[in-house]
């Protein structure tokens, strides 16, 4: 279980290199954008109370899929591991 930081309201994204920079369609941009909406779900869903596996499943995907989006996070001290 993870615990956003940041809980009311979202944190400054694009400070701290989270946020997608590409403006043009690539598949690249749609990787981009899939890993925002995945940490746009950890950072709604991380309240302690829900576990990884349920927020990938809101998600839609896997723990595996929402890994790179959970490492970013952690990196910039957004999500503190409970």
């Amino acid at each position: 279980m993870f615990e956003n930081k940041f809980p009311y309201g979202e944190p400054n994204l694009g400070k701290r290199g989270l946020y997608p920079t590409l403006s043009f369609f690539s598949k690249e941009r749609v990787g981009q954008l899939e890993e925002l909406n995945h940490i746009r779900m950890l950072l709604n869903y991380s309240d302690g109370k829900h576990d990884t596996i349920d927020i990938a499943n809101l998600s839609g995907c896997s723990v595996v899929d929402m890994e790179s989006a959970i490492s970013k996070l952690e990196q910039q001290s957004v999500l503190e591991m409970l």
